[in-house]
């Protein structure tokens, strides 16, 4: 489960159900913002990793419990930082919200600027899995 991504549903009559974010009610919403969108566009990749790797922590050998698709070297940050800093188009600075996961995700105008970006992870990231306590504990550049 995703906390940050939490949302209330609210049954507003004359509207029906409407689902809006604690975050915007309490304050605390976090932005949308690139990396965001990108962590979720090159989602189906880590997934494919996951299903196509022995669930085997890579640090401490553990093979029970939540496994973690990490990004080894470079970083998920580094990946990030290496492809905007090479790549030709400035970055997209607006997003839509994911509607059931209520992440930013990338506009459908921005749908090269994309495809651009997984194919870049793609060739460039080292996916590894970790056991839950050894992503969460390991130094948050790591992930």
């Amino acid at each position: 489960m995703n906390r940050a991504a939490l949302g209330l549903y609210a049954d507003i009559a004359g509207h029906g159900l409407v689902d809006f974010s604690w975050h915007v009610c309490c304050g605390t919403k976090r932005l949308p913002s690139l990396p965001s969108a990108m962590r979720r566009a090159v989602w189906p990749s880590t997934e494919e990793f996951r299903r196509n790797t022995p669930p085997r922590c890579a640090l401490c050998d553990a093979a029970v419990g939540i496994m973690h698709v990490d990004h080894l070297e470079p970083t998920f940050r580094a990946l990030v930082a290496a492809f905007t800093a090479t790549h030709a188009a400035a970055p997209p600075d607006a997003f839509d919200d994911h509607p059931e996961l209520h992440m930013a995700v990338f506009r459908r105008e921005d749908s090269e600027y994309e495809a651009s970006w997984k194919r870049y992870h793609d060739e460039h990231a080292t996916l590894r899995m970790l056991c839950a306590k050894c992503n969460l504990s390991s130094p948050r550049g790591s992930a």
